[in-house]
């Protein structure tokens, strides 16, 4: 009678469980490789540098006797900005970020241009919903201003 010859299944264990590891890390890679990283900003590290200008532009925001309001008007899809009256409107200028941090390719930059009574009304139709944060860098009486505020579009 002869006797069956014993296959040693160990090695080929070993085996499959290295090779099942590689095409998983492979696969991970891929996956990894066709996935966009937004960052907030592409020169994050040249704004980091200058960010004591920033936070002084907030400390002097910040003594004002009154702040920037924002309304957010949901229904007529409308942002409404009142700037301080301490300031003339006329003496009030700068910019007004739409910044939305899950996509920098849909931010919009915008004139700071308010009317006669110190309030500017901008549509914003054309945004898409989600999250936004409003950045306004605005100067009056030259003192460098910042304010800031985050509102949802539905």
């Amino acid at each position: 009678m002869a006797t069956a010859k014993k296959i040693n299944s160990w090695p080929v264990s070993i085996a499959i469980i290295y090779g099942l590891f590689v095409i998983i890390l492979i696969g991970f890679v891929i996956f990894s490789m066709s996935n966009t990283v937004n960052l907030v900003s592409e020169d994050y590290y040249a704004q980091e540098l200058k960010y004591q200008k920033q936070i002084d532009r907030i400390n002097r925001t910040n003594e004002l006797n009154k702040q920037i309001i924002l309304e957010y008007l949901e229904t007529d899809k409308i942002i409404n900005l009142n700037f301080p009256p301490e300031f003339s409107p006329e003496s009030v200028s700068g910019q007004i970020v739409f910044f939305r941090p899950s996509d920098a390719k849909l931010d919009k930059v915008l004139a700071i241009n308010p009317d006669i009574t110190g309030n500017q009304k901008i549509e914003i139709k054309t945004l898409q919903s989600g999250l936004w944060r409003i950045k306004v860098f605005w100067r009056a009486d030259s003192s460098d201003l910042y304010s800031e505020d985050s509102f949802i579009i539905k």
